[in-house]
C-alpha cells in the first residue's frame, strides 16, 4: 500500500503484464476503471477551460496594478465611482461594469532588441521550447541521450521527464555514450504525487517546477508529450488550444525544454500527431527521418525556426556496442543532401518532383500527396541554395517544373 493506505492507479493502456509484474513484487499498482479515466478525461477539459479565464483575470491584474502604481489613475478612478480605490480582489468585474481602462501596454524601446543566442548542442533553442518528432523507432531516444551528453559537455545539468517510464533505457544509453548519470535528474509521473500523476502537464506543472528548481536543472527534456499530456489522441488532434496549453506551461519554468513527439501513423513527414499546432506553438521544430542502410543515421531537419534563418539540418550517426549505444557522430546534412543532389544529377538533368520520387524510393518509403508537397519544400530549398552558390544550374522545363542540371563550370571539389 502507498502511504495513505490506497493502491495507486495506472492509466488502462498500461501494459498489463508490468502491473501483474509490480503487484508480484508488492508495488501496489492497478489499472483505472473506465469511470476513474472518464473523471479524469474530465478534470483535463475542465483545466483548459480554467487556464483560460487565469488568462483573461492576469490581464485584469495587469490593469489593477497600472491604476495602483500611478496616483492620477487612482484619483480618476475614485472620482468616477465615488468609492476608494479598492484591493484587487473582485476588481475585475468593477472594470468590466463601469469599462474603465488602462494602459497594459509597452513600446518596443522597452523590449530588448539583442538577437537570438546559438542554438544548444546546434538543435536546441536556448530562450523557449524546441519540438523534436519522428516515427517511432527512428532514433529519438538515442537522440535525446546525445544531447544529454553534449549538454553536460557545455556545463549543463539536465533533467528527463520520462512520461513514457522507461528509466533503464535512458541509463544505459547515456551511460553507454559516457554521460555523468549522476549529474543528470531523472523523473517520471510518479514522482510528482498522487495528485498530478496521470494528469494534464499544465495541471502538473507545479510539482514539475519545483523539481527543476530544488536540483539545478538548466535544460528539461521531455520523453514523451502524448504521455506527458493524458489526453486521448482524438482530442490531441481536434483541439487547438492543447499544444499552446502544453508549451505555455513548460515556458513558465524558464529554462530550454526539448520535447519528444510523433507524427501521424503512416505519416513520416506529416505534423506532428496530425495537428500544424504543435509546429506553430513551439519555437524551433525538427523532424527526424532515418536514412536506409545497415548503419543507424537519423536525418533531423527544421519544420519550423523563429527569429532564425537558414538552420542547418543534422545528421546524426549512431554506433553500438553489444546492443548497447556507444557513439554518435554528428555532421551537417545540408552537405550530405548537396552531396546526394550532385549524384543525382550527374547523368542528367531532373525536376524536384523527379528527385523526390527518386529519394523515397531509395529510403523505401512511401509518400502521400501531403508528404510529397513537404518533401518537395524541403528539397527545393536545397536545390534553391545550391543554384544561388553556383553548383546547380536551370535546365529547360519538363511541363511546368523547372529542370535542374549541374554546373560543370562551377563544381567544387
Amino acid at each position: 500500500m502507498t502511504a495513505d493506505g490506497l493502491t495507486r492507479p495506472v492509466p488502462p493502456d498500461f501494459p498489463k503484464r508490468v502491473v501483474e509484474e509490480a503487484n508480484a513484487l508488492g508495488v501496489p499498482v492497478r489499472l483505472l476503471t473506465p469511470a476513474e479515466k472518464a473523471a479524469r478525461q474530465a478534470a483535463a477539459d475542465a483545466s483548459i477551460d480554467a487556464a483560460a479565464e487565469s488568462a483573461r483575470l492576469s490581464l485584469g491584474q495587469e490593469r489593477h496594478a497600472a491604476v495602483a502604481a500611478d496616483p492620477d489613475l487612482r484619483a480618476r478612478y475614485e472620482e468616477v465611482t465615488g468609492q476608494p480605490f479598492p484591493e484587487w480582489e473582485g476588481i475585475a468585474k468593477e472594470y468590466e461594469r463601469l469599462g474603465f481602462t488602462t494602459k497594459p501596454w509597452r513600446t518596443l524601446a522597452d523590449i530588448s532588441d539583442a538577437p537570438p543566442a546559438d542554438l544548444l548542442m546546434g538543435m536546441a533553442d536556448p530562450a523557449g521550447g524546441t519540438l523534436c518528432y519522428a516515427a517511432p523507432g527512428t532514433g529519438k531516444g538515442s537522440t535525446g541521450a546525445y544531447l544529454v551528453k553534449e549538454a553536460q559537455a557545455l556545463g549543463l545539468r539536465v533533467a528527463i521527464y520520462d512520461a513514457e517510464r522507461r528509466p533503464r533505457e535512458w541509463a544505459r544509453r547515456v551511460s553507454g555514450l559516457g554521460g555523468d548519470r549522476s549529474a543528470v535528474v531523472y523523473f517520471d509521473p510518479a514522482d510528482l504525487g498522487p495528485a498530478h500523476a496521470g494528469v494534464p502537464l499544465w495541471e502538473a506543472i507545479e510539482p514539475i517546477g519545483r523539481i527543476v528548481r530544488q536540483s539545478g536543472t538548466d535544460l528539461l527534456i521531455v520523453d514523451s508529450i502524448l504521455p506527458a499530456l493524458n489526453v486521448n489522441e482524438r482530442r490531441l488532434l481536434n483541439d487547438p488550444s492543447v499544444p499552446f496549453a502544453y508549451e505555455g506551461a513548460l515556458t513558465t519554468l524558464g529554462i530550454p525544454v526539448i520535447s519528444f513527439g510523433h507524427p501521424p501513423k503512416g505519416q513520416p513527414e506529416g505534423e506532428p500527431f496530425g495537428s500544424f499546432g504543435w509546429v506553430a506553438a513551439h519555437r524551433l521544430t525538427w523532424l527526424g527521418v532515418r536514412l536506409p542502410g545497415t548503419e543507424h543515421r537519423v536525418r533531423w531537419r527544421v519544420r519550423k525556426a523563429n527569429e532564425r534563418g537558414h538552420v542547418p539540418g543534422v545528421l546524426l550517426t549512431f554506433a553500438y556496442d553489444q546492443n548497447t549505444l556507444a557513439s554518435v557522430v554528428q555532421e551537417d546534412d545540408d552537405e550530405s543532401t548537396r552531396d546526394w543532389v550532385l549524384a543525382a544529377l550527374y547523368k542528367d538533368a531532373q525536376t524536384i518532383s523527379e528527385l523526390v520520387t527518386r529519394e523515397a524510393e531509395e529510403t523505401g518509403e512511401y509518400l502521400n500527396e501531403q508528404d510529397m508537397d513537404r518533401a518537395k519544400q524541403r528539397l527545393g530549398k536545397a536545390i534553391y541554395r545550391m543554384k544561388a552558390d553556383g553548383w546547380l544550374v536551370h535546365a529547360g522545363k519538363d511541363g511546368k517544373a523547372m529542370k535542374y542540371a549541374l554546373a560543370v563550370s562551377g563544381y567544387r571539389q
